[in-house]
């Protein structure tokens, strides 16, 4: 079933509709009592309680705000205040009565789902200008939406719901349907919109002098309405001239404006190609001076190394090397100084090796007399 669909009966100025209320949520959505699918306004409506509430359709108004006098543009339910606990709907006009209600599956473009629709009638005669704006609506493709109402049940001080009264996924238990908006402005319930209306201008039975009467009414009408349409065309002429003529004098501006836009961006693109040339110029020069800057701090290097032999300048390999990889970030003196270091710390190891060899000197003298002695002795005891 279309979104929107018009049907091929009408009868006796009635326009007969059909429209979807209200989605209906699974009952699987619902968790410790509480709906987890629901609509903007935070209901979720579960079949069994919508069963139960069908009989209080019939009868229900289908009403309009009207947004302004032609009758045709629509807002939304028209309410003016809540007076204990009663809604009153002054600003609302009521242009038809729902029949019946049920529960169907509905087919459209989002796919299908459960919902509570109902059927009545339009006053087409009281309300001719709007019924026109639906067919319009109908033939682009925009099916008015609709807001449901409901209100408590007879001996209840209130709607009862299943668990919580306030707050998304309650979840309606006792309630009746009071009535049902068309609206211009977003719905809680994208579901509810207008599905049928007849197609038909319902038949009238008349005479032939009314209907003769009719038509002489009607024509005269046309005539003052096509005399009347005369002046405003003329009136819209000299409009359109005056209005020519402004343009002209725009155009003239605009083509003034359009030579001053292209002197100024001339002058930008100028400044631009001398920025660049600029940016260019200062990049060769930042990079001369970055070759300068290096082959300074290895002739700084060279020249402190000079004084040291390759040996010593070992004792910071390591920290040369990553001079020479990148000598911008090194340091000489460091490396002057590790050098120094090292030869500090050589000649002491030096020192301490030829006292050592030193102190072995004389070990072996003291112990070469002793035994050159007992030698001595030892021969003059064996003979």
């Amino acid at each position: 079933m279309k979104t929107f669909e018009i049907s091929n009966k009408a009868k006796n100025g009635r326009r007969k509709f059909k429209m979807v209320l209200h989605i209906i949520h699974p009952e699987s959505c619902v968790v410790d009592n509480i709906g987890t699918e629901y609509n903007d306004n935070g209901i979720t409506w579960l079949e069994k309680y919508v069963k139960q509430a069908l009989p209080t359709i019939s009868g229900m108004s289908l009403r309009v705000e009207f947004a302004d006098e032609t009758r045709t543009s629509i807002l939304g339910h028209g309410l003016t205040e809540i007076k204990d606990g009663f809604p009153i709907f002054e600003n609302a006009t009521v242009v038809g009565t729902f029949d019946k209600g049920w529960i169907e599956d509905i087919t459209d473009d989002t796919g299908t789902y459960k919902a509570c629709v109902g059927s009545g009638t339009i006053d087409e005669m009281c309300y001719k200008a709007f019924v026109d704006s639906l067919e319009e609506d109908l033939k682009a493709g925009n099916a008015p939406y609709g807001s449901v109402e409901i209100y408590k049940v007879n001996g209840n001080p209130g709607i009862v719901y299943e668990n919580i009264s306030e707050g998304n996924g309650r979840i309606p238990k006792e309630y009746m349907y009071s009535g049902h908006a068309l609206l211009g402005v977003v719905p809680a319930d994208y579901k509810s919109r207008l599905l049928e209306l007849n197609s038909k201008k319902g038949e009238i039975d008349m005479t032939d002098e009314e209907l003769k009467s009719i038509i002489t009414t009607t024509l005269a009408s046309a005539m003052d309405k096509t005399t009347e349409l005369n002046s405003k065309v003329a009136e819209s002429e000299n409009k359109i001239a005056e209005l020519n003529q402004v343009i002209e004098e725009k155009d003239a501006k605009i083509v003034e404006l359009n030579a001053s836009v292209a002197e100024i961006k001339a002058a930008l693109d100028e400044l631009k190609a001398q920025h660049e040339t600029y940016w260019a110029e200062r990049e060769i020069l930042e990079q001369e001076l970055a070759k300068a800057k290096v082959k300074e701090k290895i002739g700084e290097l060279n020249s402190a190394l000079e004084k040291f032999t390759d040996e010593e300048k070992k004792c910071a390999e390591v920290e040369i090397n990553s001079f020479n990889e990148d000598p911008l970030k090194g340091d000489v003196d460091a490396i002057v100084s590790k050098i120094c270091t090292g030869i500090v710390m050589a000649e002491k190891e030096a020192a301490k090796v030829a006292e050592l060899n030193s102190a072995n000197n004389n070990i072996d003298d003291i112990f070469s007399e002793i035994n050159s002695a007992s030698v001595e002795e030892l021969d003059s005891n064996i003979f």
